[in-house]
């Protein structure tokens, strides 16, 4: 019966361990994993600056990668423009993949660079399936392909957290002036933050392309662990100084604000920092508690065994 306690308990401690530890240790293997794609794709495509100016002739040479495929894209994005996005307005459309993208290797479009959110970096797949949103950040379908332009606003989507790895889970700690950068084959584009809302995730119309703007929005559930009730949208523009150096990391602690948050149509949200706060801390005390438990049970069982 002792020996049932004793491997009973040692179940319970090693358990505690893995609760504690689980969201660590699947928060460091997916950035592993999603940083191997990266440099894989980065070693692959050797993309250059967006400090290049929008001429014909850096065009011409950022479009000799992959020539077909860019002028597809620059056909696509223009298409969608001129009639109005007419097939974006539900979950289906949003995971569609409305080119082919083939030559790309397994997928990969490129990858998003978001140092303000914990240093957040994450490849970037076109349709929002499934499939891609569990590997990275998506381009949802019908909406621009992200090589910048006029006329374009490319809205990225990632879960707001996910088999315990952040994603966009600090995506409130963002605020106006923030850069935000997206890699492609041909080149890197800078974009900085203009305006943050939250909106009802059917209001297509608020995430469409703005005219006259080259644009990146990005878009995550709201609040946390609400399984979508509402979208948390940041609105970025192309930043015109073509500067990427500005790459200062901040961390969650140091821009934490569980304010509540008022949207352009006066509705007050709540922040889901609390939220994400407290999961932290029940998780911490409920693996403190259980090896507190084996403790005290081991204990008891020692001084049984000697009485």
């Amino acid at each position: 019966m002792r020996k049932l306690i004793k491997l009973i308990g040692l179940f319970m401690v090693f358990f505690g361990i893995g609760v504690y530890l689980y969201p660590a240790v699947s928060d460091v293997y997916t950035k592993h994993r999603t940083n191997e794609s990266i440099e894989e794709f980065y070693q692959k495509y050797e993309t250059g600056s967006d400090a290049e100016s929008d001429t014909e002739e850096a065009q011409s040479d950022r479009s000799e990668k992959f020539p077909e495929l860019y002028k597809e894209i620059v056909k696509y994005n223009k298409s969608i423009y001129e009639n109005g996005q007419e097939n974006f307005k539900d979950a289906w459309s949003y995971e569609q993949t409305p080119i082919n993208i083939d030559g790309l290797e397994d997928g990969v479009f490129g990858y998003i660079e978001i140092p303000a959110m914990d240093n957040l970096k994450m490849p970037l797949y076109i349709g929002a399936s499934y499939e891609n949103m569990d590997k990275g950040a998506t381009v949802l379908g019908y909406t621009s392909i992200p090589i910048g332009g006029i006329n374009t606003n490319s809205v990225i989507a990632g879960h707001r957290g996910w088999h315990k790895t952040s994603y966009f889970l600090y995506i409130e700690n963002l605020t106006v002036g923030d850069k935000v950068y997206i890699t492609n084959p041909w080149e890197k584009l800078t974009y900085r933050v203009e305006s943050i809302d939250i909106i009802d995730p059917y209001n297509s119309d608020a995430v469409k392309i703005q005219e006259g703007k080259d644009m990146v929005t990005l878009v995550t559930c709201h609040p946390y662990m609400s399984h979508g009730k509402y979208r948390y949208v940041v609105y970025c523009v192309r930043d015109e100084s073509g500067s990427s150096n500005d790459k200062t990391v901040v961390k969650p602690s140091e821009r934490t604000s569980e304010a509540p948050i008022k949207a352009s149509d006066g509705t007050v949200y709540e922040s889901s920092n609390k939220a994400i706060r407290e999961e932290k801390m029940i998780r911490t005390i409920s693996a403190a508690m259980i090896i507190l438990m084996v403790f005290f049970t081991i204990l008891y069982s020692r001084r049984a065994k000697k009485g």
